[in-house]
């Protein structure tokens, strides 16, 4: 969240980040967070959220904010999945979630380059014919199609040993009003379930 606060108090607060140069004797910036919800119910709810430390960001933090979700958490079917943003796909996070045995599910984008074009690779042409999956719903007075490709062929890529499946999803807005365009968006998941774990 964008925030601002006197500089002379930036020193003392430690989660502020500060951004740009002071204005006025303010200094602007954001104090971020990792929200931990729980996304397996029809209503989403909060778990906990915990303020990122000014000197790191959210891949810093994720070691700390799964220790506390495992110690409050762990145990139950709460714990079963654990989904991220590509802000803390790494390596060393799907290590550390996949050792506590649980499932991991983290978008795959920029942040781990090679990986991702490898993915593009293998299932970024595939056709509509070759889904694993599709489906829609409506939303917003649109209809909303999703097809989702898979592959198991990534099984181990580039150290990535717990590594079983990369994804690609595709959502699709049609409108109810044919002069306006489709809008497309596509993603691209890592996860280590093995495939038909869950539907």
């Amino acid at each position: 969240r964008y925030v601002k606060v006197k500089a002379q108090r930036v020193d003392q607060s430690p989660y502020f980040q500060p951004a740009k140069e002071p204005v006025g004797g303010w200094q602007g910036g954001e104090i971020r967070t990792i929200s931990v919800s729980a996304v397996s119910s029809r209503a989403t709810f909060c778990l906990d959220c915990v303020p990122v430390r000014r000197e790191t960001n959210e891949m810093g933090m994720f070691a700390e904010v799964f220790e506390q979700f495992l110690a409050d958490w762990g145990g139950t079917e709460l714990a079963e999945l654990v989904a991220t943003d590509s802000g803390s796909a790494s390596l060393s996070n799907a290590t550390l979630v996949n050792q506590a045995g649980c499932g991991y599910l983290m978008v795959l984008d920029a942040f781990q380059p090679e990986l991702l074009r490898e993915a593009q690779r293998q299932l970024g042409s595939r056709t509509a014919e070759e889904t694993a999956a599709t489906w829609e719903t409506r939303y917003r007075g649109k209809t909303v199609i999703y097809r989702l490709w898979q592959t198991t062929e990534m099984t181990g890529w580039n150290g990535w040993d717990h590594l079983r499946q990369v994804l690609r999803l595709e959502r699709r807005e049609v409108h109810d009003d044919p002069a306006e365009a489709d809008t497309v968006g596509t993603r691209y998941f890592l996860t280590n379930l093995p495939a038909g774990r869950l539907s």
